[in-house]
């Protein structure tokens, strides 16, 4: 799909990752167990240290899973949670991952001023900011048969005794954001749940904080 972009057509960076053997095709976004499944998957087809895992995974579109016949696997994370990895790594150290290009966004910049600046993205354009729904929707029908919460460790051990060949979740390119739970309050939480809000409602969390 191609999407006009601070004056440029670009087209649309899909990130749907096939597993041929099980007939499986995980649907994942950045900053939501990314590496580690694209790690994961590289593993389960033999290799014992993965390199370069973005770019040399197999990813596939919206339509292209539609039409692969293959069960959809969602991998998600809570949105707070998410929001807060995004910045911290991104932007408070410097990740970049191509936000910087958008206007308002800026290296070290306070969590809300990020937040504030994330409402002027839209949904067709950078990956980390990209609402985690956006890839997991084909002409109206949501194309997961199977939902695990990053959070929940259990959700991918289950998986492992439906496909035998996949391997323990490994930790890859964690960020070690801080605690989400004090980031998240006030106006923080108001601009979270305006850009990402969809994302509560469609995979089940709760906008409620703890």
């Amino acid at each position: 799909m191609l999407t006009i972009d601070a004056g440029r057509i670009r087209r649309v960076r899909w990130n749907a990752v096939p597993f041929h053997p099980g007939r499986a095709v995980f649907l994942i976004t950045p900053k939501c167990g990314n590496s580690a499944v694209k790690y994961a998957l590289l593993q389960a087809g033999g290799e014992n240290e993965p390199r370069a895992v973005h770019r040399r995974s197999e990813t596939w579109s919206p339509a292209q899973v539609a039409r692969s016949g293959y069960s959809g696997i969602a991998v998600v994370r809570n949105p707070y949670s998410r929001a807060v990895s995004i910045w911290h790594d991104k932007v408070a150290q410097g990740g970049d991952g191509g936000l910087l290009k958008y206007p308002g966004i800026e290296v070290g910049q306070p969590f809300v001023d990020f937040l504030r600046a994330a409402q002027n993205v839209g949904e067709r354009g950078n990956r980390h900011i990209r609402s985690q729904w956006v890839g997991m929707y084909y002409r109206g029908r949501f194309l997961a048969d199977r939902l695990i919460r990053l959070e929940d460790p259990a959700g991918w051990e289950d998986l492992r005794r439906d496909i035998a060949e996949l391997p323990e979740l490994p930790r890859r390119n964690v960020s070690n954001a801080p605690d989400w739970r004090e980031f998240c309050r006030g106006e923080a939480q108001d601009l979270i749940l305006r850009r990402w809000g969809r994302d509560f409602d469609a995979f089940g969390y709760s906008r409620d904080l703890p």
